[in-house]
């Protein structure tokens, strides 16, 4: 275990009783109680996982996250707000900026415990066939990390995850339970929203490969595999093999 868990918290009482839970289950914790410090501190050190308060006295709920993705040295960190805003907009702007989880406060300490658990062993232990993924000009490389045309795509872990389990399967169309079980590895409180923010970022990070990335309308999403010029793709006539056959939802949702 012995992973680095950053806390930012501006109640000293909750910051001191989540680093004592934290380091008597193995973890090594730290406290900060503004956003602006704990930006320095990840930069200085990047921990594994962030748990911030949404609400910090001198940033914008989102603010926190957004900035941390934006920093080459923390894009992969993971990202976990606590807050007692729970309105859906709150948790909608959060996984947007590229949050791995929201937190709602009055919380157990014991179910965040779990849910940062089970975070950190998915992306450190892993769950996900971790073999080097690619197709047409994106891929995934065994340590997580996505380049398109070998252009870095900056996905954070979660959305490492989703493209993993699309691109394993070309093709197969995955609805959002099937995506949060396999990527999120649960189930409880992942809302269907939080797929389609993982899958909306996915697709502006990839550019143009991002079409790849269909939603299949009413049922979720699947990864259309790049074909070549003279390759025709499944179901289409072979004296046209660039196009494809029937209509595309692509784009249409979760944009």
């Amino acid at each position: 275990m012995n992973e680095r868990i950053l806390i930012v918290e501006p109640d000293v009482d909750l910051a001191r009783t989540l680093a004592y839970v934290f380091e008597c289950h193995g973890y090594r914790p730290q406290v900060v109680g503004q956003g602006v410090a704990a930006i320095a501190a990840a930069r200085a050190e990047p921990p594994h996982l962030v748990l911030g308060e949404y609400d910090l006295p001198d940033l914008r709920g989102p603010d926190l996250c957004a900035t941390l993705r934006k920093s080459p040295e923390c894009r992969d960190v993971l990202v976990v707000y606590v807050s007692a805003r729970a309105d859906e907009i709150d948790r909608v702007v959060a996984f947007e900026v590229g949050a791995d989880d929201f937190v709602a406060k009055p919380f157990s300490v014991r179910e965040l415990l779990l849910r940062v658990r089970a975070l950190l062993r998915r992306v450190f232990v892993g769950h996900l066939d971790e073999s080097e993924l690619t197709d047409g000009p994106v891929r995934v490389s065994p340590d997580g990390h996505v380049t398109v045309a070998g252009q870095p795509a900056l996905a954070t872990p979660v959305e490492v995850a989703v493209l993993r389990v699309l691109m394993q399967q070309p093709e197969r169309v995955f609805n959002r339970r099937e995506l949060v079980l396999r990527a999120w590895g649960r189930a409880e409180r992942v809302q269907e929203r939080t797929v389609d923010c993982a899958v909306k970022r996915l697709r502006r990070k990839l550019g143009p490969a991002g079409e790849a990335l269909e939603t299949v309308r009413g049922v979720g999403f699947r990864w259309r595999r790049h074909f070549e010029a003279d390759e025709p793709a499944p179901g289409v006539e072979p004296q046209n093999p660039r196009a494809r056959k029937g209509t595309s939802t692509r784009g249409r949702e979760a944009r």
